[in-house]
């Protein structure tokens, strides 16, 4: 018989000690780097964005002021940032700010809009050094959360705009970036016409797998106490392709069939794959009642697990921001949120469970807690950072936080579409390393009235190699990348071939 001989007092006390002091292996942190920032006392409300604005690769920052004045925050190579002026776009605070290229010129445009102050396309010129301001038609709107879709998949990015008052705005890109008021199939006729209002969050995702896009719509109306009432039912719209009178498609509310006509007075909605097993599931922020997590069995039916989550009771109320990103980069996206009286970051267990980790960024002091957020790679080192602001008598200016590096390793993609539209806005990317198999959809807008990076961030844990990544494009159009190594920064184009595609252009950049 084998016996166990128990450390001494000393040797365990030494060897605690060792442990201690070995650097923590994919624990998340950040720093706030905020002297980085051009005008560090600069203040934002909830809207702001980040993208690669200039074509250079790297994330920028896109923020307003409270009188509707635009700044773009340029990222250098040497990590501090340059401002360049937009100027003017709105007389007032803007509820939305969504960046990619509408005109299909390789630089990322500008959709923003306010509370009946217009609604805006701020377009790039040809080098992005000067932008051109263009009224939408019909825009006398309360403007709140937004987004750009190729939503009739003509290879031109439309303009979805939450109305808080009545019904939904949508705009159709005619090309070039030139728009008209169209409602592009979204069938909203099983709603009475004075029950419209109350349009907080939109979100297009391909939720049931089909290949196709859908659309979620977040709904909540103060003061509507009957649960009954449409103003405070989320709708899940479903792409449904005509097959007569020359195709088309229609966009139809089957929310109900689905699990997901929630009626608990919704601010917004997230998609992510929570489990890496190639489906979107969802974050549901409602304000009043408990937010739901829900898990979605691969072709779009979803079950509510917040209970089995660990998220049952934790989440703040009143949120107004949520994102699910990997922020530790172990291969699992993680859940953040904000709202009116807290903030909570929660690492993904990969189990299906999360647990709550305190982090400095989210409450500035005792009583100051984070309120609004972007995602980017704010200093291009593969993980994802934060832009934050912290409204409170508008006293408190925006702070940047950058992720600290851990072991963890990552890879970062970029696309450009070339049949699809230029920001490939509707891609689904696939990656398989490690074991896991783990999705991303590139999408402009998300949560209330923010924009994110365009580029996709895998975090990859341990693995070195990368077995595989797909892209398959609106288009239709799809390429297969075989073994890439960890650690890089790719940027991939949509090929032009008919049938089975191999990458005509990878761009790979080596940290």
């Amino acid at each position: 018989m084998t016996m166990m001989r128990l450390a001494t007092p000393t040797k365990l006390l030494s060897l605690m000690l060792i442990l201690f002091a070995l650097p923590s292996i994919g624990q998340v942190a950040f720093v706030d780097a905020s002297t980085k920032l051009p005008n560090p006392n600069f203040r934002t409300w909830l809207q702001k964005g980040v993208a690669d604005m200039n074509a250079d690769g790297r994330d920028d920052i896109v923020r307003a002021d409270l009188s509707g004045n635009f700044y773009i925050l340029k990222q250098q190579a040497d990590g501090s940032f340059i401002e360049q002026t937009v100027g003017n776009m709105l007389n007032k605070t803007p509820l939305s700010i969504i960046l990619a290229d509408v005109d299909n010129n390789g630089y990322a445009d500008i959709l923003t809009g306010g509370e009946y102050n217009g609604v805006r396309i701020v377009k790039a010129n040809s080098n992005a050094s000067a932008y051109s301001v263009t009224k939408m038609p019909q825009d006398s709107i309360f403007t709140q959360a937004s987004a750009l879709a190729d939503i009739n998949n003509d290879g031109w990015l439309d303009a979805f705009v939450c109305n808080d008052d009545s019904t939904n705005a949508i705009w159709r890109n005619t090309g070039n970036g030139n728009f008209v008021k169209d409602p592009m199939g979204f069938d909203f006729s099983t709603v009475p016409f004075k029950k419209h209002a109350g349009n907080y969050g939109i979100v297009f995702t391909d939720f049931d797998n089909d290949g196709d896009i859908d659309a979620y719509l977040s709904k909540c109306r103060a003061g509507v106490k009957d649960s009954t009432d449409q103003r405070r039912i989320n709708k899940l719209f479903v792409n449904v392709p005509l097959l007569w009178g020359g195709g088309g498609r229609v966009y139809t509310d089957q929310a109900k069939s689905f699990g997901m006509a929630d009626s608990s007075q919704t601010w917004v909605t997230e998609f992510q794959d929570i489990d890496n097993d190639g489906d979107m599931d969802a974050f549901i922020a409602n304000h009043y009642t408990p937010s739901r997590l829900m898990l979605n069995d691969g072709i779009g039916h979803f079950t509510d697990i917040t209970a089995s989550a660990g998220l049952l009771g934790t989440t703040p109320d009143g949120i107004l921001e949520v994102l699910m990103r990997d922020f530790d980069n172990d291969g699992y996206v993680d859940l953040l949120v904000s709202g009116m009286k807290e903030a909570k970051y929660f690492k993904n267990n990969g189990n299906r469970t999360f647990t709550a980790v305190a982090l400095p960024l989210l409450s500035v002091n005792t009583d100051k807690s984070l309120r609004s957020f972007t995602v980017g790679d704010l200093n291009h080192d593969g993980f994802l950072d934060l832009y934050t602001s912290y409204y409170y008598g508008n006293e408190d200016p925006d702070r940047l936080w950058l992720n600290e590096k851990n072991d963890n390793h990552f890879i970062a993609i970029s696309l450009n579409g070339t049949q699809s539209n230029r920001s490939s806005v509707g891609a689904r990317i696939t990656l398989k390393a490690n074991g896991k198999t783990q999705i991303r959809e590139v999408r402009a807008g998300e949560s209330y009235g923010i924009s994110n990076t365009l580029t996709q961030h895998f975090g990859l844990g341990n693995a070195t190699q990368i077995e595989s990544v797909q892209v398959k494009w609106p288009s239709g159009q799809s390429i297969l990348l075989m073994n890439p190594i960890a650690d890089q920064f790719l940027t991939l184009e949509e090929p032009q071939c008919r049938q089975f595609c191999i990458p005509v252009s990878v761009n790979i950049i080596k940290l």
